[in-house]
């Protein structure tokens, strides 16, 4: 299982040795030049995945724009354009985006990942097997992957519509993405079903956000309501407490 942290700008080189690949957030290259700079020169060395930004914005960037990010930082995967629980729109954009992939010969040229999208359990099971016609290997999953409040439910929530796939055999041989983490409990889980749950990698902020606050996962294994902020200065304790936050993380089992 593979682990990539989101961070602010400032502190992208203090802790890429501990990226196993890199998550780059599209709307935040878009607007960061010092951001964007950094995954151009690293995707020389590690593999990059591109996001549409739909979390930051509740519906991705313009595909086209999201292609063009991806040719010039030297993506080899790129997050398929979505809308936060809404299933009929996020089929209406990965089908454009195919399309027009198709139609410019690029199909070849990036891995895709899609990502189901719905406001039920039945509505995102659908929203799955319609996205699993195109040609991916990669289906992403939000940490939020129902519209429920608490943490910990959305995280149960998530787990089961994994259990569910993977019990009727609907992943087949394609590998999961999990966007983002609200539960570190689960983590266990999908490393010890790493067959049947085929979790491939997670991109998240929560060891990142809970060492801003002056935390460790041994005193608290809930995350902070707060999102990142990319540009903000960090003490050495805080950045100490990151650092051992990341490395408890990747060794939980």
């Amino acid at each position: 299982m593979f682990f990539s942290f989101e961070l602010p700008t400032k502190y992208l080189e203090e802790f890429y040795p501990e990226q196993d690949h890199l998550f780059c957030i599209a709307p935040q290259a878009l607007e960061d030049s010092t951001y964007l700079d950094f995954y151009k020169e690293k995707s020389k060395e590690k593999y990059v995945i591109l996001d549409n930004g739909a979390f930051e914005l509740g519906k991705s960037i313009p595909f086209k724009d999201l292609i063009a990010l991806a040719k010039e930082i030297g993506a080899k995967e790129i997050v398929a354009p979505d809308i936060v629980h809404d299933c009929p729109g996020t089929i209406k954009y990965v089908t454009d985006l195919f399309v027009y992939l198709d139609e410019k010969n690029l199909i070849n040229d990036y891995n895709i990942m899609v990502v189901p999208q719905g406001k039920t359990m039945e509505e995102i099971l659908n929203c799955y097997n319609k996205l699993a016609r195109f040609p991916t290997k990669i289906i992403g999953v939000p940490a939020r992957v129902l519209p429920v409040k608490a943490q910990y439910h959305s995280e149960q929530l998530r787990f089961t519509f994994l259990q569910t796939l993977a019990k009727n055999g609907l992943l087949k041989k394609r590998y999961v993405h999990l966007l983002g983490l609200c539960a570190v409990q689960f983590v266990k889980a999908y490393r010890k079903g790493q067959r049947f749950f085929r979790v491939r990698s997670i991109d998240t902020s929560f060891p990142v956000v809970l060492g801003m606050i002056g935390k460790t996962f041994e005193q608290t294994k809930k995350k902070p309501t707060m999102r990142l902020v990319y540009d903000v200065s960090l003490s050495k304790s805080t950045i100490q407490k990151i650092h051992h936050n990341i490395k408890w993380l990747k060794e939980y089992k």
